[in-house]
């Protein structure tokens, strides 16, 4: 469905304390499609990343199973951005062959189903990359009161599901998978509205192919009565603000700050590394050009871009040409300094939500 509804491939990931079923529950969704035994459709998560990009073009309209994404994350520092962003990209890397001619290029239109006992989204993830994900975490009871009773039938009881699931998609045609969609994209931003809540529009697509597909199968092969309840996966997408980079990164150089006030006040002690002055009464900080910049570069954020987003919102103090940077007086010596605003509670309020007009450095 996801090729048909113009949507791009995304993550769902479950995550949550150790033995409470997750593994279960992801050969329960491979189980739909095909064998859930250990080597067969289910992707070892340490795959190296051409085989995962060749399996991805074969399954191409398929979900890729991963089990256990803890196995990698040292591998990536614990940041899946550069990951996320290429299995979503939808298609693999030129690659040229020995004839110096290109290689088919690799393809597909589906989404990924993984696990972990922590989850995929960090603080420093790219927003793009956390828009790309389904975050869904694991809380209460275990999810099955005999998860080895519930592997052991799946090894056994696979593929039915899926094929029944195509014939039917076949059968309604894609416009009507698309009608079906859509309506849950209008029932997605009416639940946010009634919420006073605004979603990324980039995770209501792929949340409406998830209700769209819950309710096909209810619909017409399970007939339980039993759908997927909208407020909840409503209340799993990201709310505008939240996924913001910049607002991130404006949080991160708080809390700098509020961890190491001794390095932003004239203390006297010279073994102690001063990184600029604060405010406390107004709110603003001067921070040394370059401490500026190893805050946001160490945390996985660009100081240029967030300083060129900060000026959009004034909130930083600039010179006569523009420079966010600018010539500042620090224990008598001539620095380039960035000078930020910082009163904002944190809330997840975008600088475009608030007043700007009662902030002013002046």
């Amino acid at each position: 469905m996801v090729e048909p509804c113009g949507a791009l491939p995304f993550v769902v990931d479950l995550w949550g304390d150790t033995g409470k079923g997750k593994t279960v529950a992801l050969m329960v969704a491979t189980s739909v499609w095909a064998d859930p035994n250990e080597g067969a459709y289910m992707t070892d998560a340490k795959a190296t990343t051409t085989a995962m990009e060749v399996r991805l073009n074969v399954l191409n309209s398929l979900p890729m199973t991963l089990d256990d994404m803890a196995q990698i994350k040292n591998q990536y520092d614990e940041d899946f951005s550069a990951l996320v962003y290429r299995w979503c990209a939808g298609k693999g890397r030129d690659r040229s062959n020995r004839d110096l001619g290109l290689n088919k290029l690799t393809s597909w239109h589906n989404c990924i189903l993984t696990n972990a006992e922590h989850s995929l989204i960090t603080e420093t993830m790219q927003g793009g990359a956390i828009n790309r994900i389904i975050d869904v975490e694991m809380t209460g009871e275990n999810l099955f009161k005999d998860g080895n009773y519930i592997a052991e039938t799946m090894r056994h009881n696979y593929g039915f599901c899926g094929r029944d699931f195509v014939y039917k998609v076949q059968e309604l045609g894609f416009d009507e998978i698309r009608n079906i969609q859509k309506v849950y994209v209008d029932k997605i931003q009416e639940q946010a509205k009634k919420d006073n809540v605004e979603k990324e529009e980039k995770q209501i697509l792929p949340m409406s192919l998830i209700l769209a597909a819950d309710e096909i199968s209810e619909k017409y092969l399970f007939k339980d009565g039993i759908r997927l309840d909208l407020k909840e996966c409503c209340d799993l997408l990201k709310n505008k603000g939240e996924v913001s980079e910049h607002y991130r990164a404006y949080q991160i150089i708080k809390e700098t700050i509020a961890g190491n006030k001794f390095r932003f006040e004239d203390t006297g002690e010279a073994k102690i590394e001063r990184w600029g002055s604060f405010n406390e009464d107004t709110q603003k900080a001067i921070i040394i050009g370059n401490r500026f910049d190893k805050i946001l570069t160490d945390n996985g954020f660009q100081p240029k871009a967030f300083l060129s987003w900060a000026k959009k919102q004034k909130i930083v103090e600039t010179d006569l040409k523009g420079n966010a940077k600018i010539q500042t007086k620090i224990d008598g010596l001539n620095v380039r300094c960035v000078k930020i605003k910082l009163d904002l509670d944190g809330s997840g309020e975008t600088f475009m939500d608030a007043d700007i007009s009662e902030i002013p450095f002046d």
